[in-house]
């Protein structure tokens, strides 16, 4: 929760969080979310946090702490005042939310050392964004684009120029190191600046993209009178556009269930199908585990010696306790990969 003051500093600044999504490289924020919080459509503070995000608030200090282990490095956890710390571009003042933790300079005091690099803490529980994590021996700055904006921000208003970045993969620990970048930072102050000036200045929403469907229904989740519009030529092109698209699309989705089910019904037992073509697989995948995130935060909040205690075995079955099964799925994967093609005929 954020105080009143710090909630004044966000509406008339750009955080490290929101200039990804501003250029639209946020995985769950679009423009349009930034945009209604600064003219004051929504306000900061509406919605506390889910289990997810309890968890890596749970995590963060560990991970950090983990990283200084691993990059034998001293550093500092939650810098009290970091938020406060801005530069001035050419139209807005930047300000870095607050950072998960900074190195500093070997045999510095903790809290007064001087920082030598942001950190960044993670915690991913989503398989499709686990993907987006690549393994740091092979790509040592391999993290996502919204993350990468988000460290050149905090390295930006904060002035160093180096980010370390933590993210806790499915049990695994990755860290990656990422210097600075002029042309990356340059290319998305210029996104950020455009975006002010256009929208928020003006108090004119931003354009609609095709990932803006959950913003407009946070933004306007409510309809005001009975009236309707009357539709412009433009709109009525849109519509006659999105009935044709539909009707499209229902034709082909019958279609390729209608060949998904047959094909099936050639497999039945077997594994899959394979020909010339490419193969199907209709396979049974293994039961997998999984973390139970309320179990897990429960056991993190209640550690009195930190995230890493020498509990022993104690916490291992404690640990064991706070994940779950769940039962494997027969999923139907197609993949066309013609012979002719591979052969390079």
């Amino acid at each position: 929760m954020f105080t009143p003051e710090q909630i004044a500093t966000k509406l008339e600044t750009v955080s490290a969080s929101e200039a990804p999504a501003i250029v639209g490289k946020h995985s769950f924020v679009s423009a349009l979310d930034v945009w209604a919080l600064k003219v004051g459509i929504t306000q900061y503070n509406e919605s506390e946090p889910n289990e997810v995000q309890q968890m890596g608030l749970a995590l963060e200090g560990g991970i950090c702490q983990m990283i200084g282990w691993k990059e034998q490095r001293d550093i500092r956890v939650n810098p009290p005042g970091a938020e406060q710390r801005t530069i001035r571009s050419r139209t807005l003042d930047l300000v870095s939310a607050t950072p998960d933790g900074f190195m500093v300079r070997r045999g510095d005091p903790p809290l007064t050392g001087v920082a030598e690099a942001v950190l960044e803490a993670k915690y991913v529980a989503s398989p499709k964004r686990a993907k987006l994590w690549l393994d740091p021996a092979d790509h040592p700055d391999g993290i996502p684009q919204e993350t990468l904006i988000q460290v050149h921000w905090q390295m930006a208003a904060l002035g160093v120029k180096e980010a370390y970045v933590g993210a806790l993969v499915w049990g695994r620990l990755k860290h990656y190191r990422i210097p600075w970048s002029q042309p990356l930072f340059d290319a998305v102050m210029q996104r950020v600046e455009e975006f002010w000036e256009r929208y928020v200045i003006k108090e004119e929403p931003p354009p609609a993209t095709e990932t803006s469907k959950k913003a407009l229904a946070r933004v306007y989740p409510t309809h005001e009178g009975e009236v309707f519009l009357a539709a412009t030529e433009e709109i009525d092109g849109y519509f006659r556009e999105l009935n044709t698209d539909r009707q499209i699309i229902e034709m082909w989705k019958k279609q390729e269930a209608l060949v998904e089910n047959q094909i099936k019904e050639y497999i039945l037992k077997a594994p899959g199908v394979e020909g010339d073509w490419g193969r199907c697989t209709w396979k049974k995948s293994k039961d997998s585990e999984s973390w139970d995130a309320k179990k897990l935060v429960a056991l993190v909040k209640s550690l009195k010696v930190g995230l890493f205690p020498a509990y022993g075995a104690e916490l291992e079955d404690r640990l064991a306790a706070c994940k779950k099964t769940k039962k494997g799925s027969r999923p139907f994967v197609f993949t066309y990969n013609p012979k002719e093609l591979t052969d390079g005929s």
